[in-house]
């Protein structure tokens, strides 16, 4: 006989025609289905209270159960450079759950924790005091009157590219001098309407010379009237 699925409904009424008293040839003639079929059915029923057959989770269990899988997460949120290795360790000593390598890149790819480039912040950055500057900055201020400065330097290492192209199986190389070469440090200004003044030095920068680009550079393009407007923020930059 071609196997075809049954539904539940003429299952239960198979057995149902058996509790009534009518014989197991009557009901195969009467429904189109075999003696061994109405058989199983009749005993998942007694055993298991249905017809249906109760059938277990199909694939393997989950290797790390739902609370592990938490504090994973936690941990990974609190230590995102832990090395693959050092998660297998804290699940074998924490959890006492040996893990292979392979199944744990898994797991993490599954619970969405991709590798992803790290990005650094300072340890001593208080986000409370951050905050407050912000909101103060944003209330007394705005973007006319503010200047930023910053210090950069550049040599003969710094031109030179960090990619280059080439075959597959091959290096792209390209032959570059070592030598640092004489450095330069530039000292921008930046407004709102661009760069205001530029200091260019050879070599570092002290802070005699910081403390002259911004005297004689930036607070001398000012007008006296503008200046008096915006004394409070050049004195913080002296300071």
């Amino acid at each position: 006989m071609v196997y075809h699925k049954v539904s539940i409904d003429v299952k239960q009424r198979a057995a149902e025609l058996l509790q009534c008293g009518w014989d197991v040839d009557v009901v195969v003639e009467a429904l189109g289905v075999s003696k061994k079929s109405i058989c199983r059915w009749v005993l998942n029923l007694e055993q298991q209270g249905s017809v249906e057959a109760s059938r277990p989770f199909q694939g393997r269990p989950r290797t790390l159960r739902a609370e592990i899988v938490a504090e994973l997460v936690e941990l990974i949120h609190q230590n995102p450079t832990l090395y693959l290795d050092e998660i297998i360790e804290w699940l074998a000593v924490v959890h006492d759950q040996p893990i292979s390598w392979s199944c744990m890149n898994d797991t993490l790819l599954t619970m969405n924790l991709a590798s992803k480039q790290l990005q650094r912040t300072a340890a001593e950055r208080d986000e409370v005091a951050r905050s407050n500057w912000r909101k103060m900055m944003a209330l007394h201020y705005t973007a006319e009157q503010l200047i930023f400065t910053d210090e950069s330097s550049v040599d003969d290492r710094n031109f030179h590219c960090k990619h280059g192209r080439a075959g597959s199986g091959r290096r792209a190389v390209q032959r570059y001098p070592q030598k640092r070469g004489l450095r330069y440090s530039i000292i921008p200004a930046l407004s709102v309407n661009g760069y205001i003044a530029v200091h260019i030095v050879s070599g570092s920068v002290n802070s005699i010379e910081f403390y002259d680009f911004i005297v004689n550079d930036v607070v001398s393009t000012y007008t006296p009237l503008t200046f008096l407007c915006h004394s409070s923020h050049a004195s913080s930059y002296l300071k």
